[in-house]
C-alpha cells in the first residue's frame, strides 16, 4: 500500500496529538496473501511518520511464542502495544472507516486513556467474569456512515479496550458478537 503525499500529510496532522509512544506488532507469514503484504506496508508507512510510532513484524508460522502472547489465531494481526498491552486488535487490512478507527487508537493508546466517562468506568467494574467480545465490519460498511466507538473497560485481566460499532438511531441495531 502506498500513502499519496496529502494523506501522509493528513496522518501525520492526526498523529501530532499522540503523547507517548505506541508499538504497531504486525503479524504475516514469510510467504504473505494479498492483504498479509498490504497491511503489513501500511503499518510501516504509518511508523515512518511519527517518531512515536515503531512497528515490529513477526512471522505467524515461526514465532509461536509471540503468537501464544498476543492470543492470535488469524492473520494479518495488528496488535497496538502503549505502556502495555490494552486488548486492541485488529484483524485484516484496516482499511475504509477502518483505518480512521487504527489512527483513532493510536492516539488513543498513546494518551494512556480509553476515554471513558468516570460514570462508565464505575458500571464496568461490576464485571465479574471475563467478556470475550468481537465485532466483525467490512471495510466500506454502508450502513454506519460514521462509526462511533465506545469502550468498555474493566478490572479483570488487565484494562481491555473493546470496538462496538453503532448504527444511526433508526436502524435499532448494533453489530456486537459475544460468547
Amino acid at each position: 500500500m502506498q500513502l499519496q503525499e496529502r494523506e501522509r500529510n493528513e496522518i501525520k496532522k492526526i498523529l501530532a496529538a499522540m503523547q507517548q509512544p505506541v508499538k504497531i506488532v504486525n503479524f504475516t507469514q514469510k510467504f504473505e496473501c494479498d492483504s498479509c503484504q498490504e497491511t503489513r506496508e501500511l503499518m510501516e508507512e504509518l511508523a515512518a511518520l511519527s517518531d512515536k510510532l515503531s512497528v515490529e513484524v513477526h512471522d505467524f508460522v515461526e514465532d509461536k511464542d509471540q503468537i501464544t502472547k498476543y492470543n492470535l489465531d488469524k492473520i494479518p494481526a495488528t496488535v497496538l502495544i502503549g505502556d502495555r498491552d490494552y486488548g486492541i486488535r485488529f484483524y485484516g487490512i484496516p482499511s475504509g472507516y477502518e483505518f480512521a478507527t487504527l489512527l483513532e487508537d493510536l492516539v488513543m493508546v498513546s494518551k494512556r486513556d480509553s476515554g471513558l466517562a468516570d460514570d462508565s468506568r464505575k458500571k464496568l467494574t461490576a464485571l465479574t467474569t471475563p467478556l470475550h467480545l468481537q465485532v466483525f465490519t467490512t471495510p466500506l460498511d454502508r450502513t454506519v456512515p460514521k462509526p462511533c466507538a465506545w469502550r468498555i473497560s474493566s478490572r479483570w485481566r488487565a484494562t481491555r479496550w473493546w470496538r462496538i460499532w453503532w448504527k444511526p438511531p433508526s436502524f435499532r441495531s448494533f453489530h456486537i458478537v459475544t460468547a
